[in-house]
């Protein structure tokens, strides 16, 4: 554990299991979660520790308590056969994500952990779909913006959709109890980071630990998302012995920002649109309406009562923020 906040004898460890959802700032709360000197947390592990091993040895060498341990995978909200393969998150990714498997997910997890705490991050559907199209680019996917959206809408409009925030925070209520089922809106940690994890902290009974102001996994640029899929088009067609040789390669250059150059000269010398579609976009935010009723009742939202369609009219088109 790191040194800084001392933890009182004897107090209660409460575990906390982060449940997503994708592009909700969930690799900034990682880190967040990893550098608190009161929280327990490893990448990948369960409960803070990285295999069972882990508690045997915390237990010999009586290591300082830690208040909270913490589980975290955003791909309990939208469970699919490639929950922890390589960043796979638009499009046809999600297609085999649906209310039944988040039951599922749900029904495990209360198995699991039944006295746990659980933490729903959401995301106004404005926004969130811009940002899924980023990670969907990076990830090699060679679609247009308004083409995803089509799938986006289908997806989100279907009566199975994994983002029907009603329905999956429900799912947790009735699991675990509404007391111990916390909603955040991804808006407040974009905004106000430190009053989001204040809020959060408060709720857990951890002192203060300021998390650190760099955005984690950022989105591509507009001229990224504009000439990626369109170079990813051509490479793919490349003949196979060729083509198979570059594609690996050519996916790792794109995520580590190794490209960014070659499209912004490509841009240069031919320019495309760089506006989003936003008839794509509201489209897939008019299919998904009503799916969010409950968070009108929680005060954190508020503020965004307007990006969630919790009063009449459109919601702004708002910027892509991780």
């Amino acid at each position: 554990m790191q040194q800084g906040l001392s933890c009182p004898e004897g107090a209660t460890i409460c575990h906390l299991v982060h449940v997503g959802y994708p592009k909700t700032g969930s690799s900034f709360l990682k880190r967040w979660f990893r550098t608190h000197p009161q929280i327990g947390f490893f990448h990948a592990g369960f409960a803070g520790y990285r295999n069972p091993d882990e508690i045997a040895l915390d237990a010999s060498e009586a290591a300082p308590q830690v208040l909270c341990r913490v589980t975290s995978s955003e791909n309990l909200a939208t469970p699919t056969r490639h929950a922890g393969v390589a960043s796979l998150i638009g499009g046809p990714a999600l297609s085999g994500s649906s209310a039944k498997v988040q039951q599922l997910a749900c029904d495990r997890v209360a198995d699991l952990f039944p006295g746990a705490t659980i933490l729903i991050v959401t995301r106004a559907i404005a926004s969130l779909v811009p940002s899924l199209y980023s990670q969907y680019v990076k990830s090699g996917g060679a679609s247009s913006l308004t083409a995803f959206c089509d799938e986006m809408a289908a997806l989100l409009g279907a009566d199975e959709s994994p983002w029907d925030y009603d329905r999956f925070i429900t799912c947790y209520r009735r699991k675990f109890g509404a007391e111990n089922v916390i909603v955040m809106p991804f808006e407040l940690l974009r905004d106000d980071p430190v009053r989001f994890t204040t809020s959060l902290e408060k709720r857990l009974r951890l002192g203060r630990h300021v998390p650190q102001p760099t955005k984690v996994n950022p989105a591509l640029s507009a001229v990224e998302q504009a000439w990626y899929p369109r170079i990813t088009r051509r490479v793919t067609g490349l003949p196979r012995p060729i083509g198979r040789a570059i594609l690996k390669p050519y996916f790792r250059a794109i995520r580590s920002g190794r490209l960014a150059l070659l499209a912004h000269v490509l841009q240069r010398l031919k320019p495309l649109a760089l506006n989003a579609d936003r008839d794509a976009i509201g489209k897939v935010v008019e299919a998904w309406r009503g799916r969010a009723a409950l968070l009108a009742a929680e005060p954190l939202f508020h503020p965004y009562a307007h990006e969630y369609c919790l009063h009449d009219g459109a919601p702004a088109i708002c910027r892509s923020a991780e």
